[in-house]
C-alpha cells in the first residue's frame, strides 16, 4: 500500500479534471500510467484501466488487477468511445491510449470522413473532461505525437504535439516524457502545456527497475 503523498498531490496538481501523457515510443508512459494507476488504487481509490494498445507487460497486468484496479484491454474504437462519455463510479480513469485507435480509424477512412475521426477524438475528450468534473476524478489519457509526416511549416521535431491537437482543449495538464535509459531507465514527465505551472517544469520522475517503477513527485 503506498500511502507516501504521491496520489493525493497528483490528484490535487490535475483535478478534478483531466491530464495527458505523451512522448515517443519507449519513454515509459504506459509505465508512469500503471505506476500512477497502482498509486491510487494503494491509497485506496478505485481505478479503471483500459488499454487499446496491449503494450503493458504480463507482470504490470497482474500487479493491476492484484490491486483491484479494474484492468481491461479493447481496441475497439467504438467500445472506447462509449467508455469515454461515461467510465463509471471510479476517482481514477485511465485511456492507455487514444492515439492508437484514432489512427486505426484514421487509416481505414476515406479523405473525405478523416476529419470525422479527429471529431470523435475531441468529442471523447471532451466526455472526460465533464465526466471528471460530475464525479470529482481524474481522467488521464496517454497518448503519442502527431506523425512526423504532418509537421506544419516552420515547425520542428522537438515541438510535436500531441495527437488530435484540437482536442486539447478540453485537457487541463499536459505532461511530456523523456528517458535516460539505464538500471533503472529514468523517465521525466515534465510540462508541456500547464494551467498552473510553466513550460518545461519537472513534475514527476520515475525509476524502471526489473522490480517495477519508482515514482517521485518533483514539483515543489
Amino acid at each position: 500500500t503506498p500511502k507516501n503523498g504521491f496520489w493525493q498531490r497528483f490528484a490535487s496538481f490535475v483535478g478534478p479534471d483531466t491530464a495527458m501523457i505523451f512522448g515517443d515510443t519507449g519513454t515509459g508512459k504506459s509505465a508512469l500510467a500503471t505506476a500512477i494507476a497502482l498509486q491510487a488504487a494503494g491509497d485506496g481509490y478505485q481505478v479503471r484501466y483500459l488499454d487499446s494498445e496491449r503494450n503493458i507487460p504480463d507482470f504490470a497486468i497482474q500487479q493491476l488487477k492484484e490491486a483491484k484496479v479494474a484492468y481491461a484491454y479493447n481496441p475497439v474504437w467504438s467500445a472506447i468511445r462509449g467508455i469515454c462519455h461515461s467510465p463509471g463510479e471510479v476517482d481514477l480513469f485511465v485511456l492507455d491510449s487514444l492515439a492508437a485507435p484514432i489512427m486505426s480509424q484514421f487509416a481505414r477512412l476515406s479523405m473525405k470522413k478523416r476529419g470525422d475521426a479527429l471529431l470523435e477524438a475531441i468529442a471523447a475528450m471532451a466526455d472526460l473532461k465533464e465526466w471528471a468534473y460530475r464525479r470529482q476524478a481524474v481522467a488521464l489519457v496517454i497518448s503519442q505525437p502527431q506523425s512526423e509526416l504532418a509537421l506544419e511549416e516552420n515547425e520542428s521535431r522537438n515541438e510535436l504535439r500531441p495527437i488530435a491537437p484540437k482536442s486539447l482543449f478540453f485537457v487541463k495538464e499536459i505532461l511530456k516524457t523523456d528517458i535516460q535509459k539505464g538500471a533503472p531507465s529514468k523517465v521525466t514527465a515534465w510540462s508541456w502545456r500547464s494551467r498552473s505551472v510553466a513550460y518545461k517544469t519537472p513534475i514527476i520522475e520515475a525509476f524502471i527497475g526489473d522490480k517495477g517503477v519508482i515514482l517521485e513527485w518533483k514539483l515543489q
